[in-house]
């Protein structure tokens, strides 16, 4: 008996040490560099569309949003598949993000990019960086973390499994921090850990704890101010 315990306080430690050890550890991380032109952009993530999904979803109120605020770009910050993490071609991307997107309702000529989390749910591209063009829409995939430069502004954008690579561990972690008055310890952690200056935004999903209790979140960098607004939420 006390064998199995030990053996499952083991597998128990490795197991956690796995999915934290970027916060231990400075993890080695690449960025996809994005510049825009755009005062206003959205950030979105964790929508866990899945692949054979064909009923009618909350999922065009963000088409819908960015057509009445005159938005027309946008950032998907990983988890925009619930059931699709393998290897794929360009050519199978292409199909499944057409179908993806059709589910958005996106104002025409809108510019979307997406960086794809590593450990779960997204596809496993073969580039660091794929460009699309689907209708209308111009799509710039990854899968690294984007730092996009907006203005003035600097953001660093991912998903979140650098951090912490299991969700709902995250999750956890980010609960009992917030217990001990460190409400966001995981971005705050990732964010130093990778020597992200005072004047740069962090920006993550992953955790399903939306920023200020909701989960998109619209950058002005007019003003460098955000506003959080409850618009699609999935916990």
């Amino acid at each position: 008996m006390l064998l199995a315990i030990v053996a499952i306080g083991i597998v128990g430690l490795a197991y956690l040490l796995y999915n934290v050890k970027n916060l231990i550890f400075t993890p080695k991380c690449q960025f996809i560099e994005i510049s825009i032109e755009d005062e206003n952009f959205l950030l979105v993530s964790d929508l866990h569309i899945a692949t054979k999904q064909l009923r009618k979803s909350d999922l065009h109120k963000i088409g819908d949003y960015m057509a009445r605020e005159n938005i027309r770009s946008l950032f998907i910050l990983g988890d925009l598949f619930d059931d699709f993490h393998k290897k794929i071609s360009t050519e199978h991307l292409s199909r499944e993000l057409k179908k993806a997107l059709k589910l958005l309702k996106l104002p025409e000529k809108s510019q979307i990019f997406i960086t794809f989390s590593r450990n779960s749910h997204d596809p496993i591209i073969s580039a660091d960086k794929i460009e699309l063009t689907l209708d209308s829409l111009n799509i710039i995939a990854a899968n690294k973390p984007i730092r996009l430069r907006a203005g003035e502004t600097t953001l660093i954008l991912l998903h979140g499994d650098l951090a912490v690579k299991n969700g709902a561990l995250a999750y956890i972690i980010n609960k009992v921090g917030n217990y001990f008055q460190r409400k966001y310890f995981v971005e705050e952690s990732l964010k130093k850990k990778l020597g992200i200056n005072k004047d740069s935004w962090l920006v993550m999903g992953h955790t399903h704890i939306p920023f200020e209790h909701e989960l998109c979140l619209e950058i002005t960098t007019k003003n460098k101010s955000s506003r959080s607004f409850r618009m699609y939420s999935r916990r």
